[in-house]
């Protein structure tokens, strides 16, 4: 994933990520790793149970353990989950792949120690994986902690070609937004202020008809058709030289093996996740409209 320039196409955009500017980015990356063990002490000082040491419960059934989930979600913050910069669909497939497996299996019983346990994975189908991209792949987000006050003036503001989030079905609580990018606390975003602040549908509105950019279109996938269709080889991260333009994560390349999706080696993301063409790819493209209809918002 690269950051664009308002104004130039994707041939003429600057990769998210060079020079001084990369330099900062893995700075950044090392300083989170860095912080996350007093990150997840503190989640554990603000909600362990003094007589148990686990999270406090929600309630029985099916919303009660959403709640339970969401509770702990922001309890502990993004620093639990395992994340590159410029490398948001990776980063959300492994946030996937803890969440659907049960965060315990990598973070080990008693989170850090901590006697702090995860609670279960989300419901079949409750957690769902957006790209967030248009027909030229140029899509303005804000209060991304990559992005400026350029252009906009509002904070965090950056054109991606692509960005990945997930959005998780939180029974009486709604929605929540899992985006691992954004500058906007707790982390569990409920989806209407992610979608007021994040998205900024008006501005954003107003912001494509003066540049004349394409709409941004959503793409809504299971998280368990995520995790078994993605293929991507981080060729879209190399320049003409073969360098990385973005140190890439320290695990492998993330080759799915799906038959008609995903061949293992030859990377699909752009074809069946990025692209905005209905009739193509993975999940259901839906327009802006439609998306925050999906979840439930009714701002502007």
């Amino acid at each position: 994933r690269r950051k664009l320039h308002p104004g130039r196409d994707r041939r003429g955009r600057a990769h998210r990520c060079a020079s001084a500017s990369r330099a900062r980015c893995f700075v950044r990356a090392v300083r989170r790793r860095d912080a996350m063990v007093a990150s997840v002490a503190s989640a554990v000082s603000r909600i362990a149970s003094p007589r148990s040491g686990n999270c406090a419960h929600g309630g029985g059934g099916a919303d009660g353990a959403a709640n339970d989930l969401v509770q702990w979600l922001q309890a502990c913050g993004r620093g639990v989950f395992r994340h590159t910069p410029c490398y948001c669909e990776e980063n959300i497939w492994r946030l996937c792949e803890d969440l659907l497996g049960g965060a315990q299996r990598r973070v080990g019983p008693g989170l850090g120690g901590s006697g702090l346990q995860a609670p279960a994975k989300p419901a079949p189908r409750s957690l769902k994986v957006i790209f967030v991209s248009s027909e030229n792949q140029a899509a303005p987000l804000f209060y991304q902690r990559a992005g400026s006050r350029a252009l906009s003036g509002v904070p965090g503001f950056v054109m991606w070609d692509y960005h990945v989030l997930a959005v998780l079905e939180a029974g009486d609580r709604g929605h929540v937004v899992l985006d691992l990018d954004t500058m906007l606390e707790p982390f569990a975003l409920p989806f209407a202020q992610y979608a007021e602040q994040a998205l900024q549908p008006a501005l954003s509105a107003r912001l494509t008809r003066a540049y004349g950019w394409e709409p941004r279109r959503f793409r809504i996938i299971d998280a368990e058709e995520y995790l078994s269709s993605l293929c991507s080889d981080r060729s879209h991260m190399r320049n003409a030289a073969g360098a990385y333009s973005a140190p890439p994560p320290a695990e492998a390349p993330i080759l799915c093996l799906r038959p008609g999706i995903a061949d293992g080696s030859t990377s699909n993301l752009f074809g069946a996740f990025v692209s905005t063409d209905p009739d193509r790819g993975v999940g259901e493209v839906l327009s802006e409209e439609a998306f925050l209809r999906r979840f439930g918002f009714g701002g502007p």
